[in-house]
């Protein structure tokens, strides 16, 4: 939480210095637009909150009422929204989510669950998601020209949580036929699947993430199986 903190003041700095044209200007994500992604991360915060509101009432919830739809659809609605109204929306929510946490006891975040999609996730653990969220899509509004970050700026700590977390799950998405041989070059080097061709990533761990997270431009050594 207070690594995510951290990158809720710097998404709250950034959006109060930028310009109302800025909600127009396309995003490093295919066919977002940066109002498509500050009103996805208003939506994420309202979703997050939903989790661990319900769970402290010993309630199991999905982050989403209507599921992947209305995701979308309220990402879509959203993003052509006045563009004071989206700034106004993304500090809301985030101050919301900060209060929902304050008033979470020991008990909910030791044994509550949510759903994420269909799957069950500790509340503890969607603290860590939304923290990726903003800190990913920090990145990813494209406004480096306007004082927001890039890949060289993630923070430290989500590094290290992120190259576990990542990690953990990245044999799955390997072909059955191949070895991953990742090489940061800085941190030790790890191998992940069971093949028998070695495919050799190397670059720093900020690069590596980004080509894990499918964001790497131009692709990357192999075909990997969806980032989730």
């Amino acid at each position: 939480m207070t690594g995510c903190r951290r990158a809720h003041r710097r998404l709250d700095h950034l959006v109060d210095t930028l310009p109302l044209d800025a909600t127009r200007r396309p995003s490093l994500l295919p066919g977002w637009t940066v109002g498509h992604l500050l009103s996805h991360l208003a939506r994420n915060a309202d979703s997050v909150s939903r989790v661990v509101e319900a769970a402290q009432q010993g309630e199991v919830v999905g982050q989403y009422r209507g599921g992947r739809e209305q995701r979308d659809t309220e990402i879509e609605t959203g993003a052509h929204r006045d563009p004071e109204e989206i700034y106004g929306d993304v500090g809301r929510t985030m101050r919301h989510l900060e209060a929902v946490w304050e008033s979470t006891g020991e008990l909910t975040w030791s044994t509550g669950l949510g759903l994420r999609g269909a799957e069950p996730v500790a509340i503890a653990d969607f603290a860590f998601l939304r923290w990726r969220e903003v800190e990913l899509h920090l990145v990813d509004l494209g406004l480096s020209d306007l004082g927001g970050p890039t890949w060289a700026d993630l923070d430290e700590q989500y590094l290290e949580h992120e190259w576990r977390w990542t990690s953990e799950s990245l044999a799955g998405r390997i072909p059955p036929s191949q070895v991953l041989l990742l090489s940061p070059t800085d941190r030790p080097a790890r191998t992940f699947g069971r093949g028998d061709r070695i495919v050799t990533a190397r670059g720093s761990t900020s690069e590596l993430l980004a080509w894990l997270t499918g964001r790497a431009v131009g692709g990357g050594p192999l075909h990997l199986e969806p980032w989730i």
